[in-house]
């Protein structure tokens, strides 16, 4: 990444991490972080051309394309419609270019990294390169996190000082660049010990358990790839690793009140309020008797309209929103996902990145939000695999 000169691949990677950083450096919502956001989505529409000109684009970024414009034209339609949508008992206005908005910038980008990783300006050294950076950014982004957290309990004249904390995703998207790191298993266990702390910290209690799931995967694939000593060097830092893992959550235990109450709220079956957002749709859903609202779904964000917030679960999400458009386009979104990981090369370290990648991405589209919600971090490690994986099919049919 330091090497020579920097390339556009580095000069967009950077753009990104300077707009999620655009809180700690004090830039949120001025014209800088607007500029940093008009670039980067100016590269990223030309990326999209480059994609669809210059590549045998294959069904899951054909998939994805049609899944996002259908999810811009419901955008844009919510858009123009001069209903007011109020979220939940705040009675705070939605934002409602913030559907179309967020669903580009988590989408889109993937194409980005796709045509650099297929240019060869996107390589697995870079990614171990930019790992280091992302991670820190990750770590700045965490604690601005808590700092808003703990001005917004002062302001309401709470003393807490420990909060759930969403930068959790971030640092369980991290994990899966764990895998590029095969050849340095060291620095491999460290990042997932690193990544451990602040996902315990941060009491994602949803990215907890697909870190976890992730680590496992990389661990499991580590051990069975692995010959001789290479193979005891992948059990002992396992070993390891699980002590580390054991020991934080013990200490976790023992010295916070609130790491404790997330415990004993999971055990009670605690869903965050979930339980009675999916219950409202679901009565929504089978008492839907227009045809057409069963096949184009109530629009975007019905789910706030009809539940106060978001469904917290994407098929429910789209089954209100896009109705039975929403759901087969998704339904077909993963059959190509998971055909993008029967084809690949199970031996190689983008498999297995691409492996944990869309484990985890199914588990969020389960109980949380995946499509919509995907950061850069995400997006380029998929478009590496992706291009990875489209450059060793293509070798082998000649």
């Amino acid at each position: 990444m330091l090497k020579g000169k920097i390339n556009i691949c580095n000069f967009y990677i950077l753009l990104w991490c300077l707009y999620l950083s655009q809180g700690s450096l004090g830039i949120r919502g001025t014209w800088i972080s607007q500029l940093f956001l008009l670039i980067i989505l100016a590269i990223t529409v030309f990326n999209l051309f480059y994609a669809v000109q210059h590549y045998n684009i294959r069904p899951f970024l054909k998939t994805a394309l049609a899944f996002l414009t259908v999810l811009s034209v419901y955008g844009i339609v919510v858009m123009l419609n001069g209903e007011r949508i109020v979220f939940g008992t705040s009675l705070n206005l939605v934002n409602k270019s913030s559907y179309l908005k967020n669903n580009i910038i988590s989408i889109l980008p993937l194409f980005s990294f796709y045509v650099y990783a297929r240019r060869g300006l996107l390589t697995e050294e870079s990614m171990k390169n930019w790992t280091w950076v992302l991670l820190l950014v990750a770590t700045l982004y965490f604690y601005y996190l808590q700092e808003q957290a703990l001005q917004m309990a002062l302001m309401a004249g709470s003393n807490r000082e420990e909060f759930t904390n969403n930068s959790g995703y971030l640092f369980a998207s991290l994990l899966s660049f764990a895998a590029l790191f095969y050849d340095k298993q060291r620095l491999q266990f460290a990042l997932m010990g690193y990544c451990i702390l602040f996902l315990l910290s941060g009491m994602k209690r949803g990215a907890i358990l697909i870190g976890f799931i992730v680590m496992a995967f990389i661990v499991f694939n580590n051990i069975r790839h692995n010959k001789g000593l290479h193979k005891t060097k992948s059990l002992i830092l396992t070993l390891l690793l699980v002590l580390f893992g054991t020991f934080s959550i013990y200490y976790f235990i023992q010295t916070s009140d609130y790491f404790n109450s997330r415990i004993i709220k999971t055990l009670e079956g605690d869903t965050s309020s979930r339980v009675i957002i999916y219950s409202t749709l679901y009565d929504h859903l089978t008492n839907r008797t227009r045809l057409l609202e069963m096949l184009f779904g109530s629009g975007a964000l019905s789910t706030i309209r009809i539940a106060g917030n978001y469904a917290h679960n994407d098929w429910l999400e789209l089954a209100t929103n896009q109705g039975l458009l929403g759901l087969v386009i998704y339904v077909v979104y993963w059959i190509n996902a998971y055909g993008e990981w029967r084809r690949s090369n199970k031996s190689q370290p983008y498999s297995v990145a691409l492996g944990t990648l869309l484990i985890s991405l199914f588990l969020q589209s389960l109980f949380s939000m995946s499509y919509g919600n995907m950061e850069f971090y995400t997006t380029m490690l998929l478009g590496y695999c992706l291009a990875q994986n489209h450059k060793c099919t293509e070798l082998r049919r000649i």
